[in-house]
């Protein structure tokens, strides 16, 4: 019995595979070939067919792990860069809101000083116009009395019933209304300028009011400005983030793609290389070393 290149290599099962496949045509001619040479080509034929298509789905499997670490590694990049987005994000959002409580705060401040304030100025200005008409009253009591004084050294010394003592007491009591109406005319005019100052403090501290409603309103206009520009720059981040995921996804398959296409490839060359070299050596020796 001959012996083969080959261990596996067992005549009778190339014979009959031979015959079972015999009208098949390869790249391989076997014009020149005897019978057993073509049996023997034929048998060798399958095995590297066989071979090379283990070897392709063992690069196919090779690629496809390969395929999926990478796509697994661009889900686990596009998670960690969302959520350093995120936390940038409320990062912001924070900064937002912490400035926008501190100048809240410095607009309750500065309202409440100038209210204390024009308060401070009101309670002043009633105090200045209680003294000056507490002043005035003075004055004025003290001319009255003056007057009435002078009137009653005139008077000392004359009878009761006498005619000028008599006017001299009529021109006391007048003296006396007199000075009594003044004072009532300053204590009036002092009630109406402390009318006047109330008016006017309601009027400075209902302007102050609104000054600092109309500012709290810009502050949370402009807050609400903010964190509308930060959701619209979350929403862009994360839209760019996914755009730059998915085309680094698909130029990875287009990648991986070609890479396997180039590997099947060089198997077709690498075992068509083999099938032509067995073809020479079955036609020199009859035996294949593959």
């Amino acid at each position: 019995m001959p012996k083969y290149a080959s261990k596996y290599y067992d005549p009778a099962k190339a014979h009959e595979y031979y015959l079972a496949h015999r009208d098949l045509k390869g790249r391989t001619s076997t014009n020149g070939m005897t019978q057993e040479q073509r049996e023997v080509m034929q048998y060798v034929r399958h095995d590297l067919s066989v071979r090379k298509r283990d070897k392709k789905k063992e690069a196919s499997d090779e690629i496809r792990e390969a395929k999926r670490l990478k796509s697994e590694s661009l889900k686990i990049e596009s998670k960690g860069r969302k959520a350093q987005l995120k936390s940038i994000i409320q990062k912001r959002r924070q900064e937002v809101t912490e400035a926008t409580r501190k100048r809240r705060e410095g607009i309750t401040d500065n309202t409440a000083k100038q209210r204390k304030a024009v308060t401070e100025h009101s309670k002043a200005e009633r105090q200045n116009l209680s003294e000056k008409a507490k002043k005035k009253r003075e004055e004025l009591t003290n001319q009255a009395n003056a007057k009435v004084e002078q009137l009653r050294k005139q008077m000392a010394g004359l009878p009761k019933n006498d005619p000028d003592r008599i006017k001299l007491n009529e021109l006391v009591s007048r003296i006396k209304e007199a000075s009594k109406a003044d004072k009532a005319k300053v204590t009036a005019s002092t009630q109406g300028e402390r009318q006047k100052l109330t008016v006017r403090t309601q009027a400075q501290r209902q302007t102050i009011t609104q000054n600092a409603k109309r500012t709290r309103q810009i502050v949370t206009q402009g807050a609400q400005a903010q964190r509308r520009q930060i959701t619209a720059d979350s929403k862009a981040g994360n839209a760019a983030i996914t755009a730059d995921i998915k085309q680094r996804r698909k130029q990875m398959v287009s990648s991986f793609s070609v890479m396997l296409k180039n590997r099947k490839s060089a198997i077709d060359a690498v075992y068509q290389n083999k099938l032509e070299s067995a073809a020479d050596q079955i036609r020199r020796t009859g035996r294949a070393h593959v």
